[in-house]
Formats: C-alpha cells, structure tokens, sequence
C-alpha cells in the first residue's frame, strides 16, 4: 500500500518534486538510509526553502554518519523556519553531539526568546538551562532556576515540571565548582 502511494505521489507530483519526497520519506523509514539521503538531497534541490524536506534529510544524513553533511542541512531548515522545534530539538542535539556547544546554546536561547512552541516552552527553558550550567553562565541558571522555583512554589507538589526544576536546582547549587563561562 505504501509503494502504491509513493507512485501516485509521484504521477501526480503532489509534493511538487515529482514524488520524491514521498518516495524518500518511504526509504527512510524501511531503512534505507543512503537511498532516502539521495532522493532527498534531489527533493531538496528543487525544494530548497522546505524546511521539512532539509529536517528529513538532515535525519537520513545523521543516520548514516555523515554528521557535516547533517549539520549543513539542520541549518538550512533552521534558516528557513527556526521557530519549529522539530528541527531546533534535533539539531541542537547533533551541534553537541559534534563538539558545537556555542552555537547550540545561541538556538536554544533564540527559542527561548521567540517563545516558541508553548506547548514545548519548558522543554525549551530545560534545554536551554541544561546546556547554560555546561558551557555557559552558572549566574544566568541560578537565576532562572530561582525564578521558576519561587513562581511555582504553590504547585510543587502537584506539577512534575516545578518538581522537575526544584531538582534541577537543588542539583545545580550542590555541584562543587561552577564551570566558568566559555569565550565565545
């Protein structure tokens, strides 16, 4: 059933790139990482401003290793839509999994101060926070931290996000030396 599709999409060109998003998205998720890379990067080349065709292909580049070639597309989709968590999540993931701490806070701080995506603005601040005590400034965690801690004090026992920063919190004012900011 699924090949059928793939075949309709690409008689009736529906994703505008004869098919072969369909068909890419459909190679990726049987497996088949070097062949939806391929078609992708083709999809790509006539969709150069579709965010989700540069995310999927960034996905498949990943999957296969190719971690610059990845990274090269998660900033495409990022320049085209950078308010979508489902390229700002992944990406900010693979910039530290590569070394990229910098740039990876900068996203999540952009995210951070677009308010992207309510339903995901916590996981956002959690995000942000986490990777601030790393490579960033511990006097920005501990004031945020605080914030939230002090705001949600009445639903700390009910809410597991307030429960979640409480431990957050606690964990951070116990560590034994802060880790001094980077020069970026």
């Amino acid at each position: 059933v699924a090949e059928e599709m793939v075949q309709v999409a690409t008689e009736d060109n529906v994703d505008q790139a004869d098919g072969q998003v369909f068909r890419g998205r459909y190679e990726y998720l049987r497996g088949e990482l070097a062949k939806a890379a391929a078609t992708l990067s083709a999809a790509a080349e006539l969709l150069p401003f579709d965010a989700r065709v540069q995310l999927w292909l960034a996905q498949a580049l990943e999957g296969l290793g190719r971690y610059e070639e990845a990274l090269d597309a998660f900033e495409v989709a990022y320049r085209n839509n950078p308010n979508d968590i489902a390229v700002i999540f992944p990406y900010t993931d693979l910039l530290q999994l590569t070394g990229d701490h910098g740039r990876a806070l900068l996203i999540l701080q952009n995210a951070r101060r677009l308010q992207v995506a309510e339903a995901a603005s916590n996981e956002i601040r959690n995000r942000w926070l986490a990777l601030e005590s790393q490579v960033g400034d511990p006097a920005i965690v501990l004031r945020e931290r605080r914030e939230m801690h002090d705001n949600r004090r009445d639903v700390l026992t009910l809410d597991p996000i307030a429960r979640q920063n409480a431990r957050a919190l606690t964990e951070f004012r116990v560590r034994p030396t802060p880790t001094p900011p980077p020069s970026l």
